[in-house]
C-alpha cells in the first residue's frame, strides 16, 4: 500500500514538473514575434579640440612645443523595416588634423609634424522580400539583395626638421557591389526580452498576478521597438513621450497606475541593458564585385580589382528569456587581377550570451577564419572573446574584456579584398556589426599567440 501511495505520489511530481517545465520553456513562442514597420533617421556629431602651448626653462636653456588637434565626425543612418523590406544606410564623414611645432635649442632642433586626414563612406543593406507566405525548415520569405559599400580618404603628412624634410600625400577609394539571392529572415527582439523582464518585476511587485499573454508581451515589445523609433529632438521630451506610451499600455492591460508601477517602469526603460537579441535563419548566395585604387605621392600608384563568390548561412536563435545563441558560417572565393593569389576563404563565429537580469551580460564569441591561395599556402586565426558587464546599483557598473587570439601562417600572404560581413545589425545604434575598413591580410609568416583584455569600472557621480 505505502509502495502505491509513494509510485502514485513520484508520478504526480514527475507530471508536475514536466509541466512546469514545459510552461517555463513555451509559454511564449518567440519565432511568432514580428518588428514592427519602421522608418527611422538619425544624425549624430562628435567634435574633439585640443591644444596646448609648453614652456619649459632649465639652465638658461627654454624648450618650447606648441601643439594643435580636432577631430570630427558626423553619422548619418536611415532604418527601414517593412513586410517586404529591411534596409540600413549608413554614411560617415571623418576629419582629423594634427600640428606639433618645437623651437630648437641645445638639446632638440627644430621641429614639425603636422598630419591631415579625411574619410568619406557609405554603406548600404536592401533586403527586399517576396512571398511573405512561404516558410520552410525555419526560412521566412525569398530575398534579393543589393548592397553596396564606398569608402574614399585622402591623407597629407608633413615632417621638418634640421635636416630632412618629407611630404607624403596618400589618395585611397574603395568599392564593392554585393548582389545576393536567399531565404530567410532574422527578425530583433531585444524589446520582447526587455518586456518579459518588466512583467518580471511588475509579478514581484504583486502589481500583476500572472504572466503577459503571449499576446499582450509581443504587443508591448512592439510598442517598445515604435516608440524607440519615433525621432524626438529633445531628450526630456523624447524620455516623457516614451514612458507616457508606455503607462498608456499598462492602464490598456488593467496594471495599476502608481507611484510603484512607474518607478518598475522607469527603472527597466532607462537602465535595462540587454544583449542584442535576435530570432531566426537567413541562407544566401552572391557575388561581389570590387575594385580599389590608391596612389601615394605622385609616383605610387595601383589600381586593384576582382570579384567574389560568397554563400553565407546564419542563424539566431533565443534559447530562453536569459539566454542567446547566433551562429554565422561563411564560404566564399575571390578571384583577383594581376599579381594577386585567388583565396578561399571559411569563416564560423559563434556568439553565446546570458541575461541573467535585464543589466547583467555574459557573452562569448569564438570565430576562427582559414585562407587558402593552396595547399601550401594557408592562413588560420582563431578569436576567443570572452566578455562580462555586471551592473553594480544605479551608479555603477563593472565592464570586463578578454580576449585569446591565435593566428598561423606557413608563408608570407597578402589578401587584398575588404571583405565587410553585413550579416547583423543593432536595432537601436544602427550600426554595422563586422564593418572594418581596410581591413587586409598582409600577414608574415609565422605563429602568433596575443592574450589581451581590460576592465572597466564605471560610476555616475550625479
Amino acid at each position: 500500500m505505502n509502495y502505491f501511495k509513494i509510485r502514485n505520489l513520484l508520478t504526480l511530481v514527475v507530471i508536475t514538473m514536466q509541466f512546469c517545465h514545459l510552461d517555463a520553456q513555451t509559454l511564449y513562442e518567440y519565432s511568432k514575434f514580428r518588428f514592427p514597420e519602421v522608418k527611422v533617421k538619425g544624425l549624430t556629431g562628435t567634435a574633439f579640440l585640443i591644444g596646448n602651448n609648453n614652456s619649459f626653462e632649465y639652465d638658461n636653456l627654454t624648450s618650447k612645443v606648441k601643439q594643435f588637434s580636432y577631430n570630427i565626425n558626423g553619422n548619418y543612418s536611415f532604418f527601414e523595416n517593412t513586410n517586404s523590406k529591411q534596409k540600413i544606410d549608413s554614411w560617415s564623414l571623418t576629419n582629423y588634423f594634427e600640428r606639433s611645432l618645437s623651437e630648437k635649442n641645445l638639446y632638440q632642433p627644430h621641429g614639425l609634424n603636422q598630419q591631415f586626414y579625411i574619410q568619406s563612406s557609405k554603406s548600404q543593406i536592401n533586403r527586399k522580400y517576396s512571398h511573405p507566405e512561404f516558410e520552410r525548415l525555419g526560412f521566412r520569405q525569398k530575398f534579393t539583395e543589393i548592397d553596396h559599400n564606398l569608402i574614399v580618404y585622402y591623407s597629407k603628412r608633413i615632417y621638418e626638421d634640421d635636416n630632412f624634410k618629407s611630404k607624403t600625400d596618400n589618395i585611397s577609394a574603395y568599392g564593392s557591389l554585393p548582389l545576393k539571392m536567399g531565404y530567410g529572415r532574422i527578425e530583433p527582439m531585444t524589446d520582447v526580452f526587455l518586456a518579459q523582464f518588466l512583467m518580471d518585476d511588475l509579478l514581484e511587485a504583486g502589481l500583476i498576478s500572472e504572466k503577459f499573454t503571449e499576446e499582450q508581451l509581443f504587443d508591448l515589445a512592439q510598442t517598445m521597438s515604435r516608440i524607440k523609433n519615433v525621432r524626438v529632438f529633445d531628450y526630456r521630451r523624447a524620455n516623457i513621450y516614451q514612458l507616457t506610451e508606455l503607462s498608456r499600455w499598462m492602464e490598456r492591460n488593467d496594471i495599476p497606475q502608481n507611484i510603484q508601477s512607474f518607478t518598475i517602469l522607469n527603472d527597466n526603460w532607462t537602465n535595462a541593458s540587454i544583449f542584442r537579441r535576435q530570432n531566426g535563419k537567413r541562407i544566401s548566395l552572391g557575388v561581389e564585385p570590387w575594385a580599389e585604387y590608391s596612389k601615394i605621392n605622385d609616383f605610387d600608384s595601383n589600381i586593384y580589382y576582382g570579384s567574389g563568390i560568397e554563400l553565407n548561412y546564419y542563424i539566431a536563435k533565443p534559447l530562453s528569456q536569459n539566454s542567446q545563441s547566433d551562429i554565422s558560417i561563411t564560404l566564399s572565393y575571390d578571384f583577383q587581377a594581376g599579381d594577386l593569389k585567388d583565396l578561399a576563404r571559411i569563416s564560423t563565429a559563434y556568439n553565446y550570451s546570458y541575461n541573467p537580469n535585464s543589466r547583467t551580460t555574459y557573452a562569448i564569441s569564438p570565430k576562427a577564419t582559414v585562407l587558402l591561395a593552396s595547399l601550401d599556402d594557408t592562413y588560420f586565426s582563431l578569436n576567443l572573446p570572452v566578455s562580462v558587464s555586471y551592473f553594480i546599483n544605479y551608479r555603477s557598473r563593472i565592464s570586463g574584456f578578454i580576449c585569446v587570439r591565435y593566428n598561423y601562417n606557413k608563408d608570407n600572404l597578402f589578401y587584398r579584398p575588404i571583405r565587410l560581413e553585413n550579416t547583423s545589425y543593432m536595432i537601436n545604434r544602427y550600426e554595422f556589426l563586422g564593418l572594418d575598413p581596410f581591413d587586409n591580410f598582409n600577414v608574415l609568416s609565422g605563429k602568433q599567440l596575443q592574450i589581451y583584455g581590460n576592465l572597466s569600472f564605471n560610476y555616475a557621480f550625479f
